[in-house]
């Protein structure tokens, strides 16, 4: 489990989309060094009226940019819904400019911090001074404000402890025990909602804060915290068509979300939504929510398909974001086991694949796990070993578990919706799994109307980022959400 979190962060986090090089007014950079000094220097060693990449050093660039936005950003708050940890409030108040400048003084650049740390502070010897690392500076505008907040917390006596759960499960000081205790990482989820939902700030960026308050919300508390969620399923069609379906409550009504250049597989993920075109000359791409946006950072399976010459496309049989991730490529099987590198595994040994489903974790339910099904329906479930492991070869084992299949049919692809699995066979149709002892039986749906489908995938929406598409169902529907 130790290796999700890296594969998350290293491929569904990753995201350069090259920030607007704006400037910084004077005006702004004279109010901020009014309380951190060292922005002083700039302001006297230039009359300029603006001050931008050109003419200030790129880490001081950053940290004041950041700052800036901080002090000037209006957050959009949700209101506080007692069964939705998204909308708790770790501080109450509502100018976080002064509840930050009240805590903090100066910032120091670490180039030579831990690796994967992205900031800290040392509260008892170096009070109010906020450490920057590396990947800070890598980070978007959104999250740097998080950090920030996120840090000045800390000066308020609250400390991390050792995960017991989650994707970080025995990572020593990288959760907090539960969301009520109002720490660092309920700040966290606190500043990105209200980033995410705030207007006039770049879609881009703010999917991203979004993406991190989830991934934050179910992977940094030891106690899970309560959410409101909101389970959706992806059918793309024959004729490039993105239909949308709702699962909370009892009805097959699609709704078009998207229309792609192309026929293509998708994958959702945290940044985005990732495409994979039918047509093998095509490369993969990755698009915002709203499909209407190319996102430049691709993630490292995106990037590994596009580097595949067309013969070797054409063997690329699923590519599935559940837990770790993983490629099926003919009969190899490719991962990101060590968070960083591509990894292929020859299967032949094992038994001939044809696709992935996502089967829910019994132990936990936030954490779905990828699982390759064999030509005659065996079930293998896939798992990375630990990071400290001798070896990062995934462990891949027979779970006894089948899927019964009718005659000359195959599964394309399969993913999990709220403890349900769906499967796309090879003739376009989508079924749904039931249990039925160790096997599972194909049951028709009715999403097989009016459409010939080539790729599913699932997402799991908090409703706090929902609202428009709550707001458009009837009281009737509503009720049956939660």
């Amino acid at each position: 489990m130790l290796g999700s979190v890296f594969v998350l962060l290293v491929s569904l986090f990753s995201y350069n989309q090259g920030h607007a090089q704006e400037c910084i007014s004077r005006a702004d950079l004279e109010e901020v060094s009014e309380h951190f000094e060292q922005f002083v220097s700039y302001l006297e060693e230039s009359e300029s009226s603006s001050f931008c990449p050109t003419n200030m050093d790129p880490q001081g660039y950053a940290i004041a940019r950041a700052v800036v936005t901080l002090k000037n950003i209006s957050p959009k708050e949700p209101n506080l819904n007692e069964e939705d940890a998204f909308s708790f409030q770790a501080i109450d108040e509502k100018d976080w400019w002064s509840y930050y400048t009240e805590r903090s003084h100066a910032f120091r650049v670490d180039n030579n911090c831990p690796e994967f740390v992205v900031a800290y502070v040392n509260p008892f010897f170096l009070p109010g001074i906020v450490n920057l690392c590396t990947p800070f500076f890598e980070n978007e505008l959104l999250s740097q404000i998080s950090t920030l907040m996120h840090e000045v917390r800390h000066f308020d006596g609250h400390r991390h402890v050792e995960c017991t759960r989650g994707n970080e499960e025995g990572f020593e000081g990288a959760c907090d025990e539960k969301i009520t205790d109002k720490g660092s990482y309920a700040i966290s989820v606190q500043t990105l909602v209200s980033l995410a939902r705030s207007e006039n700030l770049d879609p881009m960026e703010k999917t991203i804060a979004e993406s991190r308050a989830i991934y934050t919300g179910f992977n940094k508390f030891n106690e899970l915290p309560r959410f409101s969620i909101n389970d959706y399923l992806y059918l793309s069609s024959s004729e490039g068509e993105v239909y949308e379906w709702l699962h909370n409550f009892n009805s097959t009504e699609l709704d078009l979300v998207g229309v792609l250049d192309a026929p293509a597989k998708i994958e959702a993920g945290f940044s985005g939504v990732t495409v994979y075109p039918v047509d093998p000359t095509l490369e993969a791409y990755r698009l915002d929510h709203n499909y209407d946006q190319q996102i430049r950072s691709i993630g490292l399976y995106a990037e590994y398909y596009n580097d595949l010459d067309v013969s070797e496309r054409l063997q690329v049989r699923d590519v599935s974001y559940d837990t770790d991730g993983g490629i099926l490529k003919g009969n190899v099987y490719v991962s990101l086991c060590d968070g960083q590198n591509i990894l292929e595994t020859d299967l032949s040994g094992l038994d001939t694949f044809d696709s992935m489903i996502g089967i829910r974790d019994t132990e936990d339910i936030t954490n779905t796990k990828n699982h390759l099904v064999s030509s005659t329906g065996d079930i293998y479930s896939v798992v990375c070993p630990d990071l400290d492991a001798s070896s990062s070869e995934p462990m891949i084992e027979n779970t006894g578990l089948n899927i019964v299949l009718e005659e000359g049919v195959k599964i394309i692809e399969g993913r999990e919706v709220a403890s349900e699995q769906f499967v796309l066979l090879d003739n376009g149709e989508v079924r749904k799994l039931e249990i039925s002892g160790s096997s599972y039986v194909l049951i028709p749906t009715e999403f097989n109307q009016n459409a010939l489908w080539v790729g599913l995938t699932n997402q799991t929406k908090p409703e706090v980022f929902d609202e428009e598409r709550v707001s458009s169902l009837t009281d009737a529907q509503q009720a049956l959400l939660f």
